[in-house]
């Protein structure tokens, strides 16, 4: 390999716009909620109730106790989030933030049709402090983004909005509350739920119907969880636990879309309007570059990634590997670099000392868990043919498997065991595997809640008390 090729050391930028910053679209106003439209009222009583839970197989569970299992964050650059995970619990929190400045983590997942549960804590009695969930959230590009919001005020009152677009694109579907099924106080602990079929989300809050809204905007997207303060700057503390996803439906396999070359960045190309889904993506892909171009990017459309992927890239030059970068597990990417399961990966290519790119046909090859799903080829400033290429075969890797965990029958057994021996904190993570495989089960819940209690944590055996109760 020759020196200029060994200064080709700098692989300086490479992020995707999967994951931005975006301003949040609900405002609160002295005198009420900003809204686009007027909403019909909601009664503050409980409604009647729609059809029962669907009996859906678990799909995702993460209970946050493995932080390798990196949640894709979303902030403005002025918030400075606090480490996220801690004592099993995802925690959106950050020492001072503005109003109307929203601190979001994404699951790193598509989903389409799904029921959502989490548990969700505000810590302390701030009733400045308002949280919620993101549904069907499709990414974007700096402050467009497209989701559904449902956001919780302390005192029990919500509001459920879309965005479509850039921030003054929402609209605001429903609001209502105070509602009684939303557990409010200091420390106030609810289980969130949200049953999504086509166009409809019905909103539940421990095990209580809250209302439906029916909208056709957005059919897909992920899931994330999110915390905002109201009126006034000031601290953040929001925890999240026990989140988990059912789904007739199988996560997506991981594919890559077709690789461009441009000498255009991703600033530069959305400027020119060149997107690909919504981001950045060259409309025509250079395939030779002159000799003396100082930086080149490659771009990466894909699709289907999860955290727990491992990710390799390898550049190799007239058949030389020039560099060969990981593996390594794509949570690193996800929290860092903000690259969600979805989006377009951008690369640039410069010399450290800011020198001529090397001479000579270009090839990037892309793996994840060793499996090769892309590969470009192109050439900077090349006066002879292009060699052959090596045979190699581009393919996708399948979705990852559904949680193994055991029945809710044996989850309980051990919790029943640990319980009968005073090992109350041991047999806690045992009930909430048997609740999470029987997310409907009013006995579940009842027989966890003494669990709870024994174990020192009373609020949460008064919210299994008050979901049991709930449930038809």
């Amino acid at each position: 390999m020759s020196s200029s090729r060994v200064g080709l050391l700098a692989l300086i930028v490479w992020v995707t716009a999967a994951c931005p910053a975006a301003a949040h679209p609900l405002q609160q106003q002295p005198g009420g909620w900003s809204d686009d439209v007027e909403p019909a009222p909601v009664a503050t009583d409980v409604p009647v109730r729609p059809p029962v839970f669907p009996d859906w197989p678990l799909l995702v569970w993460d209970d946050f106790s493995n932080p390798a299992r990196a949640w894709c964050p979303r902030y403005p650059q002025e918030i400075v989030p606090l480490e996220p995970y801690e004592a099993g619990e995802l925690r959106v929190a950050s020492e001072r933030v503005g109003t109307d400045a929203a601190l979001m983590y994404f699951s790193v997942h598509q989903f389409s049709d799904f029921r959502v549960d989490v548990d969700v804590r505000v810590v302390g009695s701030d009733t400045e402090v308002l949280y919620g969930l993101a549904l069907r959230d499709g990414g974007g590009y700096e402050t467009a983004t497209n989701l559904y919001e449902w956001l919780i005020r302390p005192d029990g009152s919500y509001a459920i909005s879309v965005q479509d677009g850039p921030p003054d694109s929402a609209v605001t579907l429903q609001r209502g509350g105070p509602s009684p099924c939303i557990r409010t106080g200091p420390d106030a602990l609810n289980h969130l739920t949200v049953v999504a079929q086509g166009p409809r989300l019905d909103f539940y809050a421990n095990g209580c119907y809250a209302t439906s809204v029916t909208n056709s905007r957005l059919a897909e997207g992920d899931i994330g969880v999110w915390a905002v303060r109201a009126e006034t700057a000031g601290p953040l503390d929001v925890r999240f636990d026990n989140f988990r996803v059912y789904s007739l439906e199988e996560l997506n396999a991981v594919t890559f879309g077709t690789p461009a070359q441009s000498l255009a960045s991703k600033a530069e190309l959305h400027e020119r309007g060149e997107t690909l889904g919504g981001h950045p993506y060259p409309a025509q892909s250079t395939t030779q570059f002159p000799a003396g171009t100082k930086r080149l990017y490659v771009y990466l459309p894909f699709a289907g990634m999860t955290s727990e992927r491992t990710y390799r890239r390898t550049l190799l030059i007239d058949d030389q590997v020039v560099l060969d970068w990981g593996p390594y597990v794509w949570g690193m990417e996800v929290f860092e670099s903000r690259q969600m399961g979805f989006g377009i990966q951008s690369i640039a290519y410069e010399m450290t000392r800011g020198g001529d790119l090397p001479l000579g046909h270009w090839e990037v090859r892309a793996f994840i868990d060793d499996v090769p799903v892309a590969r470009t080829f192109f050439s900077v400033g090349a006066a002879t043919p292009a060699p052959t290429p090596e045979p190699l075969q581009i393919g996708s890797v399948p979705a990852p498997p559904r949680p193994a965990l055991p029945p809710a029958e044996t989850s309980f057994a051990q919790a029943a065991e640990l319980y009968g021996q005073g090992r109350y904190t041991e047999a806690l993570p045992y009930c909430a595997q048997a609740m999470a495989m029987a997310p409907n089960s009013a006995f579940w819940m009842t027989e966890c809640a003494k669990v709870y209690d024994a174990a020192g944590k009373p609020v949460w055996a008064q919210m299994l008390q008050q979901m049991a109760g709930n449930l038809p």
